[in-house]
């Protein structure tokens, strides 16, 4: 058999049967022909076999003009899966896995099979959900189905995929007709798959009882295979929602112990058991261990969003559904938990529609008991104000005419969360970098933009862009770090029809896409020499050549670049091209490390703590949480900045006055303030400061137990030591109601202890102090 043939019988047996790439490539002839082995290798890695960088190597040095268009769609979307499996560990490789998929695309044409043209669709919706956009997710399976036919092998893998989608949120009857239809399994497509996305589908909906009949079948699969991954969560999420717990049969000492259930499990049973405050410190500590990704769908990523409704921080939990939404995340309970915010902001009205928006929603998927365990652990909702809400839900929904409502229409209007067209500043050096960004932007040459990691330079080179007369156009930005070389020249340049083979059609580059509008070359210090030349060519001629043509094209958009590498010295290593540095900095901005701009350092941060507030509300820092900012070093700049205070508004979204120890930092550098010759104070880094680890003794103290007594003489020791304090950190601190923290408060103002202040109009602003002559 000839080498083409081999090749060949590799895309026929993925075509004509519902076997796993792995099987198909692994059982080859010709495993040492390079596009098989970086196959073989790239499929191991997938499946936790082989180390990511082999198979990456091996991927590389593939030459993929050499083969048929078919194989090397399976290979580029092999490829790309792989990648996007590694995006956790290094995030760069979303955008190679994007360009892999482009790639892929490019090749497809008319006659190309429509088992490849899924194939590349399914590593596609693997990429959009990185971002939390289930709803295009969702829209790419679907859009599958319909292209391949009814007796195709690979249908039930398409079915597969979307079902295990949908049964995370609870939708498996959206396509479970399909799903019913599957007659045909083996060893590659076990009938228990089927069982274990109804499991999921049933836990999810509330529906224990018909989850507790597949229990024998499901416990024989692999705990990590496919759909079911993780048997146990689900067990122990099936036992929760059935669970009698309650205040009753509950004591504090269960609560606090972590040696059986874990954190996301804790959370729950707190909300069982009443113990609101215990719950939301859990949902804080699960998101801190984990990472939980509140635009997921399964039932345990809205435990922020429970708690923080059940705490009655309305502000924190719209501010959840707005991230969801603004990614593309819609679940058939959002109506729900946007009902409870209404009520919370006494708007009844609008939480009797949505509440009758999600009854409707709950009868199509069969979700009653979801709903009841919903209800049960919302402790923010009043029995009586619930029953009357249900009454003139049911009222609203006999009013209605019966038209199918979509589940994934967001009942607001999403809003981002955060605004990144932005220059933040009051440093004189800052002052200078904006004024050149408004004279270059008049300016048609290409412009260089250096500064380390984080210190914003895409956001420049946006601000360079909108400032000018291009502003109107398009702004094209790519990171040529992260993609390989052969990837990153097609990217730019674009290719014609035959350029190689399976080239069905040409395809633009980035350089003819920008149009008239601009394009950000970031990470210009990573393209090989090769590229180097090319790029050279473009900056003297205006013109680019894409792969396979013998003819150039005039390019008429501005060039950006950007890096964070000393090209000189790279230059001087025989790494970068003089005559490149040249072209590339006709003119350059440098932008300075956040800790050079210290008079920036709390702007920023107060910026990011207020964004999306209301125009009445404010929030503040402490001068230990100031003095910590300032003087901790910023490794990542501003980018660490802005995650930083993003999570700690996250984890303490009932407050509006910050202290250092809700700050939550990478690392313990810290730096000292020195004077530069221009008289600029800049933080320069210490030595890595140890932090002594301190174990809080579980001996009681003396003022302990939960008389008036107790805590008022605990209320007065805070006050003591603190000076001044908030109503919400009272409540935190000693677990009592706003009620009681604000009668103890009263008591304490009238013995002549504190004072209340108020410095603005906002409610928010209060807080209390201890008197001076206290």
């Amino acid at each position: 058999m000839t080498k083409a043939k081999q090749i060949d019988s590799i895309v026929g047996a993925y075509i004509s049967t519902d076997m796993e790439l792995a099987e198909i490539v692994a059982k080859a002839d010709n495993r040492a022909e390079p596009i098989v082995e970086a196959l073989n290798l790239l499929t191991k890695n997938i499946r936790g076999g082989v180390a990511a960088n082999g198979a990456f190597l091996a991927a590389t040095n593939v030459d993929v003009s050499m083969y048929d268009a078919n194989i090397c769609i399976l290979f580029l979307s092999c490829w790309a899966h792989a990648c996007h499996l590694q995006t956790s560990i290094i995030p760069e490789k979303l955008q190679e896995a994007w360009a892999l998929i482009h790639r892929a695309k490019s090749l497809l044409s008319e006659d190309t099979a429509e088992e490849l043209v899924c194939c590349v669709n399914i590593i596609e919706s693997h990429l959009v959900s990185s971002d939390g956009n289930r709803d295009k997710q969702e829209e790419i399976l679907a859009n599958s189905l319909k292209l391949l036919s009814k007796n195709s092998p690979r249908r039930k893998h398409i079915i597969m995929e979307s079902a295990a989608n949908l049964a995370l949120a609870g939708r498996l009857k959206d396509i479970e007709p399909d799903l019913n239809k599957i007659k045909d399994f083996s060893l590659n497509f076990k009938k228990s798959w089927v069982s274990a996305v109804k499991f999921i589908n049933f836990i999810e909906t509330g529906n224990i009882s018909q989850a507790a009949i597949l229990i024998p079948e499901i416990s024989r699969l692999d705990p990590d295979s496919i759909p079911l991954r993780n048997f146990q969560k689900y067990s122990i999420l099936m036992d929760i929602i059935s669970s009698p717990i309650s205040s009753q049969n509950l004591d504090e000492n269960q609560l606090i112990n972590t040696d059986d259930s874990p954190d996301w499990a804790m959370v729950l049973q707190c909300l069982l058991a009443n113990k609101v405050h215990q719950a939301l410190r859990w949902a804080r500590i699960c998101e801190k261990r984990h990472s939980l990704n509140i635009t997921s769908r399964e039932f345990i990523s809205f435990n922020l969003l429970r708690t923080e409704l059940a705490e009655s921080n309305t502000e924190a939990a719209r501010r959840i559904v707005d991230i969801k939404h603004s990614h593309g995340n819609h679940h058939f309970l959002d109506d729900f938990f946007l009902a409870r915010t209404a009520l919370l902001e006494r708007d009844e009205d609008s939480a009797a529609e949505l509440f009758a928006s999600t009854l409707q929603s709950i009868e199509k998927y069969d979700a009653h008991g979801r709903l009841d365990f919903e209800l049960r652990i919302s402790a923010d909702i009043p029995r009586d104000t619930l029953f009357r809400m249900m009454k003139t839900a049911e009222r609203i929904r006999a009013s209605k005419s019966a038209q199918h409502k979509q589940t994934k229409t967001p009942a607001t209007t999403p809003s981002s969360p955060s605004d990144t067209n932005m220059i933040i500043s009051s440093t004189p050096v800052m002052d200078e970098i904006m004024t050149s960004i408004q004279h270059f932007a008049q300016i048609d040459v290409p412009v260089l933009i250096t500064g380390e990691t984080g210190t914003g330079k895409e956001l420049a080179a946006k601000a360079l862009h909108n400032s000018g007369p291009r502003a109107r156009c398009q702004f094209v930005a790519i990171n040529c770090g992260a993609i390989s070389e052969s990837l990153l020249e097609s990217e730019l340049f674009g290719h014609t029809k035959g350029a190689f083979s399976g080239a069905a059609s040409s395809r633009k580059g980035l350089f003819e896409e920008a149009g008239e509008g601009t394009i950000f070359l970031d990470e210009i210090g990573e393209i090989t020499p090769r590229l180097q030349v090319a790029l050279l060519r473009v900056l003297e001629t205006n013109e680019i050549r894409p792969v396979g043509s013998s003819q150039s094209h005039k390019i008429s958009c501005r060039i950006i670049a950007s890096t964070n590498a000393d090209l000189h010295q790279m230059e001087k290593d025989k790494r970068f091209r003089k005559d490149l540095i040249f072209r590339l900095k006709r003119l350059e901005i440098h932008l300075p490390a956040l800790r050079e701009r210290i008079d920036d350092i709390l702007l920023l941060a107060t910026h990011f703590l207020n964004i999306g507030r209301p125009q009445d509300v404010y929030a503040t820092m402490s001068a230990h949480l100031s003095q910590n900012l300032i003087t901790y070093s910023w490794p990542g700049n501003i980018r660490e900045l802005r995650n930083a205070m993003e999570r700690m508004r996250l984890m303490n979204s009932d407050k509006l006055y910050y202290d250092a120890d809700d700050l939550e930092l990478t690392s313990n550098r810290a730096t000292v303030i020195l004077t530069t010759p221009d008289n600029r104070q800049i933080a320069a880094p210490m030595a890595p400061i140890p932090i002594p680890e301190t174990k809080i003794s579980s001996a009681p103290r003396m003022k302990t137990g939960r008389s008036r007594v107790r805590r008022l003489a605990n209320l007065r020791d805070m006050f003591t030591e603190h000076k001044l304090l908030t109503r919400n950190e009272i409540v935190q601190t000693l677990e009592i109601s706003p009620n009681t923290a604000t009668q103890d408060l009263k008591l304490l103002c009238a013995e002549g202890l504190i004072e209340k202040m108020q410095p603005s109009a906002s409610p928010r602003s209060i807080y209390w102090r201890l008197k001076e002559d206290a």
